[in-house]
């Protein structure tokens, strides 16, 4: 299951809207925009190499590394790289912002922030400062990133505040998830630009089902499928 939701019922609706023009332009959408992985390297890299891997540990309770999650997005950058999806993988300490047209979006988000000391963790303005173009998937290592669609103030930073800019599709989380709830980048990624739909994409990159977690966005939206007909009626 996944619901149409946003700031007003025009945001709501523009989920689908976008599905829709992403399926039909993604050809030139692809010529305009890139993916940005922006980790945070503070929490170390990890082994990108067995990342996504499954939850091994007999005490499910137990958050995962955060280095677990920085290797997801590495591989994530592999795949993306290998299919020919335009894509930005950020590895300094610095919060990005300042980015439009972008394809899909995968950091810590207002967690970022974590990064004690230094003059570039996260910050709301450079958050508020990405916009998306039609088509754009997203998740954040965030606790409580879809704790509400109503306009609001303090706490984590929020998936619908990207809906509000411009994002197709979003996985966010009501309350505590832990870190091993959170979408694989990787797999998300890896269904998404093979032609899975939206829901697929973000189920199939999902540890657990009914898990504190909100999947938004047209269930049905595929943009890359049509691209790969296109692609397969021109050899």
């Amino acid at each position: 299951m996944t619901r149409l939701d946003g700031y007003t019922d025009a945001d709501a609706r523009a989920l689908v809207t976008r599905a829709l023009v992403a399926e039909q332009d993604i050809a030139q959408i692809l010529t305009r925009g890139k993916v940005l992985l922006d980790v945070e390297p503070i929490f170390g890299l990890g082994n990108k190499t067995i990342q996504p891997g499954p939850i091994t540990s007999t005490n499910i309770p137990a958050e995962s590394a955060y280095s677990e999650f920085n290797a997801d997005i590495l591989h994530a950058y592999d795949v993306l790289t290998n299919r020919g999806i335009p894509v930005e993988l950020d590895l300094t300490m610095k919060f990005i912002g300042g980015r439009s047209n972008l394809l899909g979006y995968f950091s810590w988000g207002s967690n970022d922030e974590r990064s004690w000391g230094s003059n570039d963790f996260y910050s709301t303005n450079a958050y508020l400062s990405l916009h998306f173009a039609p088509g754009a998937l997203s998740d954040t290592a965030v606790s409580t990133s879809a704790r509400t669609f109503l306009p609001t103030t303090g706490g984590q930073s929020l998936m619908v505040d990207l809906i509000a800019h411009g994002l197709t599709g979003a996985k966010g989380y009501t309350d505590e998830p832990l870190l091993q709830a959170i979408a694989s980048p990787t797999i998300v990624f890896n269904r998404y630009t093979a032609g899975y739909t939206l829901a697929e994409s973000f189920y199939a990159a999902s540890h657990f089902v009914s898990w504190e977690d909100v999947v938004i966005g047209d269930p049905l939206c595929s943009p890359y499928l049509k691209k790969l007909n296109t692609d397969k009626s021109k050899r």
